[in-house]
């Protein structure tokens, strides 16, 4: 009898082994970029909680005096990230490289930070409706401290604008900017606030200074005055998120909070 042996793969079969493995590597692409989504997120949120603690750690040596975002009050003509950076985990070693505690791992900036040699810059920013001359803890925020943002995301490289730790002042055309966001000085004294919120992953050349941004899909990271941090959804209202922002405006917020 005369046998006939098959030899190799016929095409259907290799082009089914091909889609099976690429279905595979796409599971385990997708699993990976979830676990390193969650790393970034969890480093990201302890970043907020050292930095809302330092605050608090400054402000209880002041007797209640908030640091502020232009160098007034207890700040002696420093900015507030630099005020508060013997506070950090870091302590005072940063002026000369990046400050990895203000560095969040998932800002699409990242690389150009850590190579940044000249201004020192920030992944979050200050809520400039909080820090301001005068104010104090917790009497300046009626509206409650739990529901009040002291520091949102933000890219530290905003579309050619870096948002230094160390400037008190933006600079011609706002290049640098100081690490702050709600900043009169991008938005005026307006009242109500924009209808804008937040932007949620924007590319860098689409993102915009005078906003806060995030570069998680699933919403921004915000540490609350109270030493708390929680993600705001992309869906939150304008209404909501202002009214979060404002620390006096005596609003009440609503359900998407």
């Amino acid at each position: 009898m005369n046998c006939r042996h098959r030899a190799g793969f016929t095409m259907i079969e290799l082009m089914v082994v091909i889609a099976i493995i690429s279905v595979v590597l796409g599971l385990i692409l997708a699993a990976v970029m979830k676990v390193r989504e969650s790393g970034q997120r969890i480093e990201s949120t302890n970043n907020l909680k050292q930095i809302m603690l330092a605050v608090h750690n400054f402000t209880n040596q002041r007797g209640g005096q908030l640091p502020t975002i232009d160098g007034t009050g207890p700040n002696r003509n420093r900015s507030l990230p630099a005020v508060i950076l013997p506070y950090l985990e870091q302590g005072g070693k940063g002026k000369r490289g990046p400050i990895l505690n203000y560095l969040s791992p998932a800002d699409p900036t990242y690389a150009q930070a850590m190579g940044a040699n000249q201004i020192r810059v920030s992944s979050y920013p200050a809520n400039a409706r909080v820090f301001r001359n005068g104010n104090r803890f917790p009497q300046s925020i009626p509206d409650g401290t739990s529901t009040t943002i002291g520091f949102a995301e933000h890219y530290a490289n905003c579309n050619g604008v870096p948002f230094g730790i160390y400037i008190l002042h933006p600079g011609l055309g706002n290049w640098p900017h100081r690490a702050t966001f709600a900043d009169a000085l991008d938005l005026g004294p307006r009242t109500p606030p924009p209808k804008a919120t937040f932007q949620v992953a924007p590319s860098i050349r689409a993102c915009r200074p005078g906003m806060a941004q995030t570069p998680h899909p699933g919403g921004m990271l915000v540490a609350m005055m109270d030493g708390g941090v929680r993600q705001l959804s992309p869906g939150i209202s304008p209404a909501t998120y202002w009214g979060a922002v404002t620390p006096d405006g005596g609003e009440a917020l609503d359900s998407n909070w």
